[in-house]
């Protein structure tokens, strides 16, 4: 393995603290997709129907899917949170380049994802793809976007380098009986992956918070075709 991997550690003050500079605003483009989920063993995947994207510096790069792991990843300021949403991006060649991350932390339930947490697939391998229901992407983020920018790696086997990290600073919330049946499910308590080294890495943090009205996409009326990624 490399020397850019991640998760990191992230601090907006002290000796690591994060460098404040102009970044551009992410800019989403997410569409409600047909609900389908996979227990692959380390995480639930949820694979997500072609056209929705993110848009970073005017490069769109496709939604793939998101996952979740337990406890989070990334810690922000020497606090680690319950869960980490992982939203996993294409570029130009259809490989992962560009993982929005956000935190999760115990609160409110949360509705976008109450109806697939309710029947979250147990076993390895098992898959879930109920007729005519859909999750509503466009709102798994926080109205606050404000990120950290770095450079890394996947998380999971082989953590491949080159993936463009956007850490979102303000986390969402879910509630504790659903945070509770993902980390109840066998293996999952504790899916993340240790802290790696920042290295001579300089990570960035966005000087001006965004809000979510300023970036978020109207999306258009048609549907895309499906495209699921394994």
């Amino acid at each position: 393995m490399g020397k850019l991997q991640s998760p990191i550690a992230l601090a907006t003050s002290g000796p690591h603290a994060a460098t404040v500079k102009a970044l551009p605003p992410l800019v989403f483009d997410y569409r409600a997709t047909p609900l389908s989920m996979i227990n692959n063993g380390w995480s639930i995947q949820f694979d997500c129907e072609a056209g929705s994207s993110v848009a970073d510096g005017g490069t769109p790069y496709g939604l793939l899917q998101f996952h979740f792991h337990s406890p989070s990843e990334h810690t922000l300021d020497g606090r680690s949170f319950p869960l980490e949403m992982h939203l996993v991006h294409a570029g130009a060649d259809g490989e992962p380049a560009l993982v929005v991350g956000v935190f999760v932390r115990e609160g409110a339930a949360n509705r976008t994802l109450a109806n697939a947490f309710s029947k979250l697939p147990r076993a390895e391998g098992g898959r879930l793809a109920p007729a005519g229901e859909i999750v509503r992407v466009g709102s798994l983020h926080p109205s606050s976007l404000g990120y950290f920018s770095y450079d890394g790696s996947l998380t999971t086997l082989a953590c491949t380098e080159g993936i463009q990290w956007r850490v979102l600073r303000t986390p969402i919330e879910m509630s504790k009986a659903q945070i509770g049946a993902y980390r109840a499910l066998p293996r999952f308590g504790q899916t993340n992956r240790p802290l790696q080294p920042i290295g001579g890495r300089t990570v960035w943090l966005a000087a001006v918070e965004q809000s979510v009205g300023a970036t978020v996409k109207s999306p258009p009326a048609r549907r895309r075709a499906l495209r699921r990624r394994p």
